[in-house]
């Protein structure tokens, strides 16, 4: 029979964790971890984060974050390309979706059949 997980800990706000770190600067992470009932790990981890500039938005906005595969500039060079792209007629599906009048001749070059080859 399979077991229900039940997690040991709570997970931190980062609103307690900013103000963990206030305390710090007048006692130890230990003391401070024990008043707020936060592991002086959590504390000490949050910290180094901080130092580095590492810290993000809390929640799934720090997930996704982590996800990217393009960087700001590869995703705008990659817009940037796909319009070149759809200018040079490889984006006629978008047009005709759209209900956009384009001349029957570029409609008729991206639209044509694929015929057999001989080697």
């Amino acid at each position: 029979m399979p077991r229900k997980y039940t997690r040991k800990t709570d997970r931190v706000s980062t609103e307690e964790l900013e103000r963990a770190l206030e305390e710090v600067q007048g006692k130890t992470i230990r003391q401070v971890g024990k008043e707020m009932k936060i592991c002086r790990m959590t504390i000490k981890r949050y910290m180094d984060k901080k130092k580095v500039g590492e810290v993000t938005k809390p929640g799934y906005e720090r997930t996704a974050a982590a996800k990217h595969v393009f960087n700001e500039t590869m995703e705008k060079e990659l817009a940037d390309h796909i319009e070149t792209l759809a200018a040079m007629f490889h984006g006629t599906g978008f047009a005709q979706r759209n209900n956009i009048d384009m001349p029957s001749s570029r409609y008729h070059l991206a639209c044509r059949i694929l015929e057999a080859t001989s080697l």
